[in-house]
Order: C-alpha cells, then sequence, then structure tokens
C-alpha cells in the first residue's frame, strides 16, 4: 500500500500532528477543514457564506497540491458542526452557491449532515 501525506504550501501548516490530506494507492483523503485564512491563521469572520467559500478554497489548495482538481472528485459532502448554522439562518440555502461555484457538488445536489 501507497501512502503519501499532502500538504499545500498556499495554506497555514496543520495544527497537530495530522497532514491536510493523505494520498493511499490512488485515493485522496482530507483530514476535517476549517475556514482557516493561510494569510493570519484565524477562521475567517462572516458567518456561513464567508465560511463556506473559504474551506472550498482551503481544499482547493490541498488538491492542487496533490495534482489535483474537484473535476477529479467521486463523492462530495458538506458537514456543519451546528446544525444551528443549517436551520437559523438558512445556512443550506446560502452556502449551496458556494459549493457549486468550486465544483463541490451542483447546488441541487449538495448533501447536508448536521
Amino acid at each position: 500500500m501507497s501512502k503519501t501525506a499532502i500538504t499545500s504550501p498556499e495554506l497555514a501548516p496543520p495544527v497537530g500532528p495530522f497532514s491536510q490530506a493523505v494520498k493511499i494507492d490512488g485515493f485522496l483523503f482530507f483530514s476535517g477543514q476549517v475556514a482557516q485564512d493561510p494569510a493570519t491563521g484565524k477562521v475567517v469572520e462572516g458567518g456561513i457564506v464567508a465560511e463556506t467559500e473559504r474551506v472550498s478554497q482551503n481544499l482547493s489548495a490541498v488538491l492542487k497540491a496533490a495534482g489535483k482538481s474537484f473535476d477529479d472528485a467521486e463523492e462530495r459532502s458538506c458537514e456543519h458542526v451546528s446544525s444551528a448554522h443549517l436551520h437559523t439562518s438558512g445556512g443550506a440555502r446560502l452556502c449551496g452557491p458556494s459549493l457549486g461555484r468550486h465544483s463541490l457538488c451542483p447546488y441541487d445536489e449538495t448533501a447536508r449532515t448536521a
């Protein structure tokens, strides 16, 4: 089994002993992603739309480091830590366009898990 850690030079180094992604026998597995701004190291402000946009950009940078793009992805999902984002602020409706813009999934097929 071939196993390679993937880290993007465009992002802040991971906090803790993990990689941004791991490539195993041709498959790429991401660690949990947060909306960390690589310039400041802090989570972006602006709510779920800004956070979804930043996570999408971060995922794109890791894919690029692996020589891939969103077009190569076979499975995509969007999971929210807090269901409050989805139910009280219309988060599912608001984050969908960002996911679609980055080809994570078409807006009408966005998977939402709270």
